[in-house]
């Protein structure tokens, strides 16, 4: 005979999922099928509070409901919206969720008491980070390269992530969701080699991504003409980004690829020869450094 304790904690599931449950003949005693009963119930309100959590944390990103609705929403299930949020998006090669190593590895580097993953799609997720005072620049930058280390190393798996200011405001959070994709892609098409993108460091890249296709293909035609910046070899690609990074240096740009000085100087005459683009004089690196961008930003919608 079932206890009439047990009766209820089986109502109780019942509610909660809808699904009526039968008890079968067993060894087990009441007071061992009430910690059975119970356990199920605890793990199922859990992770209904986390989906539901999510759902509306989502939602209110995407615009789909007001900042006075989420705010009301997570309180009731103890998100404390007064707190300061990180958010970091990250976008991964292949789907994450094909096994349970991505989110495993990132529940252990990360306080899940203090953080929120959201689940956007098979290849993106968001990470919600709420901390006690403002986060610098420098901290989230951080924060985001341990997270792509830990997951290259641990997991195997390359992720990109892109991150904005840390926050207090609640109503800014969908503005600064939106930053973050507009980073992943301007990230994507005009710095590709890297693996972080901060909103704010992402120079002329977030600068031509406003222009129109017509404006980009004019200013090249007119200020460049018969230079084709998509048929550079990766040596001469290299080199050119490498010597921009340095501040236009010689002797910094040699040591870090390890050249001789006179290679580099013949890599940089052989350009000019080629081009008309001294990258040597300031005004020439300037062009290149632009016909390079605008020819990025024009292949990359082309192959969308």
């Amino acid at each position: 005979m079932i206890s009439e304790t047990n009766i209820n904690l089986i109502e109780k599931l019942k509610e909660l999922t809808g699904i009526p449950f039968s008890i079968e003949e067993n060894e087990l005693s009441d007071q061992e099928l009430e910690q059975k009963l119970n356990k199920l119930l605890e793990t199922y309100s859990t992770n209904q509070v986390s989906a539901s959590r999510n759902t509306i944390f989502l939602r209110y990103l995407n615009g789909h409901i007001t900042a006075s609705e989420a705010r009301s929403s997570l309180h009731h299930y103890h998100f404390d919206t007064d707190l300061y949020v990180n958010l970091y998006l990250l976008r991964f090669d292949r789907p994450y969720n094909e096994d349970d190593s991505v989110l495993s590895i990132l529940s252990e580097f990360i306080d899940r008491s203090t953080s929120e993953f959201l689940q956007v799609s098979d290849t993106e997720l968001v990470i919600v980070h709420l901390t006690s005072s403002l986060a610098d620049a420098d901290s989230m930058q951080n924060f985001a390269s341990q997270i792509e280390n830990t997951l290259s190393s641990e997991a195997m798996t390359p992720v990109r992530i892109s991150f904005d200011q840390s926050t207090r405001d609640f109503e800014a959070l969908p503005t600064s969701y939106r930053n973050l994709t507009l980073a992943m892609e301007i990230g994507m098409t005009f710095y590709s080699s890297d693996r972080l993108y901060n909103y704010h460091q992402l120079g002329l890249g977030k600068l031509i991504s406003s222009l129109p296709n017509e404006a980009c293909e004019s200013y090249l035609k007119e200020t460049l003409p018969g230079i084709d910046f998509s048929s550079l070899d990766s040596e001469t690609r290299n080199t050119i980004n490498t010597f921009f990074s340095t501040g236009l240096n010689i002797a910094e740009t040699a040591r870090l690829l390890y050249l001789h000085r006179n290679t580099l100087v013949y890599r940089l005459d052989k350009f000019h020869k080629v081009t008309g683009l001294d990258l040597r004089d300031f005004d020439d690196a300037v062009s290149c450094k632009m016909g390079m961008l605008l020819t990025e930003y024009l292949d990359y919608n082309k192959n969308m």
